[in-house]
């Protein structure tokens, strides 16, 4: 069995270059939200043949999710949908030259659909634009505002008056939460080590290393090039399939 994503038989990148733009490169050491000097805008990449691995092997969510219409096109949406942290996160990456794109009907309500199928198995589902981090809850949504290189996100469950609820927040590396939980990337933590009274249950759902360039809401393609077919597995299994497929491009 292969890890390649397969792409929807109506789906292709046509004229949309936006990954060009607002991804970072880290073999190219190219910047999130700057066109790689390698792209003919509108056309493609320059360097085709040649590009680097994390660009041949991406694919985002417009080319591989079912459930993302025809609408939800990067070249006119301005929003690039990526599976990030081994598909506990779904990214919603926006264009910051329209900032403002994912609260347009309909990707608004369509995020908000995703968050709720999503909240059951803990996946993250946060808005990015530029290194502002806004996480999409079925409840609310929790704008954390920059995220910098030394914080991360965490997200999880609570119980406030009686009732469940999820939360998330960013917090220092360093903090002692983090410190003290017990577990791994995708697994609930459900102690802490220290006296805290009736604990939050918090899942960290970050990569652990300062450097880490997508915990500074900066997003690399290297290493999910086999992941973007996992995005929303579990979401996939709850909502219904669009029911229009996208034209080609």
């Amino acid at each position: 069995m292969t890890d390649e994503p397969l792409i929807l038989p109506d789906r292709s990148c046509g004229s949309c270059t936006l990954c060009c733009k607002i991804l970072s490169i880290e073999e190219l050491q190219k910047p999130q939200n700057e066109w790689c000097t390698h792209c003919a805008v509108g056309t493609g990449c320059k360097v085709y043949d040649n590009r680097p691995r994390e660009c041949s092997s991406f694919f985002c969510g417009y080319l591989t999710w079912p459930i993302a219409g025809k609408h939800w096109f990067p070249a006119s949406s301005k929003i690039v949908i990526v599976s990030e942290l081994e598909g506990q996160r779904i990214a919603i990456h926006v264009d910051p030259s329209r900032p403002g794109a994912w609260r347009d009907a309909p990707f608004y309500s369509e995020i908000k659909e995703w968050a709720v199928h999503a909240a059951p198995d803990m996946i993250q589902v946060v808005v990015c634009i530029r290194n502002r981090a806004i996480v999409i809850l079925p409840d609310e949504d929790v704008d954390l505002g920059p995220i910098g290189p030394d914080e991360r996100i965490i997200s999880g469950e609570v119980v406030e008056g009686g009732r469940t609820r999820l939360r998330a927040m960013k917090v220092k590396a360093d903090d002692p939460m983090i410190a003290g939980m017990v577990g791994h990337l995708g697994h609930r933590a459900t102690r802490f080590d220290g006296p805290v009274p009736q604990p939050p249950i918090f899942l960290l759902l970050d990569d652990s290393g300062p450097a880490d360039r997508r915990s500074e809401g900066r997003c690399d393609r290297s290493a999910r090039y086999c992941r973007q077919h996992q995005i929303g597995r579990q979401i996939l299994r709850r909502a219904p399939r669009a029911r229009s497929r996208a034209r080609r491009v």
